[in-house]
């Protein structure tokens, strides 16, 4: 009998070294020893400068990126989010800013490890964006 064939899941980390307080160049070999090698193939990227989060999700969704991960703060969250509008990619979240608003409010855990073993076992779920003149965000709403 022929065994099944799975094709591995293309995950990006796009990782902003300069968000929050802690250095992230430990952050790819904790990644990778975390993650789970049977079912993704990862890349990671660093972000250079304000905007460029947002230039390479374009770009990694033209190369067929089906989970893109944003490492760093509420900024870095909003630039990749922005370039996912109106794609099927799933957009994931470690945070290593110095708020996570968003990951709060996400029940996504602060703690890096935690984070990114969610990667492996999360729910994925749907959420709005707002426009104000024309440029997209992610909004918070405070819990009743």
């Amino acid at each position: 009998m022929g065994g099944q064939i799975f094709t591995k899941e293309k995950i990006a980390f796009i990782i902003n070294p300069k968000s929050g307080v802690n250095k992230k160049h430990t952050l790819p070999s904790m990644i990778q020893g975390t993650i789970d090698p049977l079912r993704f193939d990862v890349d990671f990227f660093f972000t250079k400068c304000a905007g460029h989060a947002t230039e390479l999700t374009a770009c990694l969704l033209e190369n067929s990126y089906s989970r893109i991960v944003a490492v760093g703060g509420d900024g870095t969250i909003n630039e990749v989010a922005k370039a996912m509008i109106n794609s099927d990619a799933i957009l994931g979240i470690i945070p290593c800013g110095s708020g996570n608003g968003l990951a709060r409010f996400l029940d996504i855990p602060l703690k890096i490890k935690e984070a990114i073993e969610l990667q492996n076992t999360g729910k994925i779920i749907a959420i709005d964006y707002g426009l104000i003149n024309d440029n997209p965000f992610l909004h918070l709403r405070r819990r009743l």
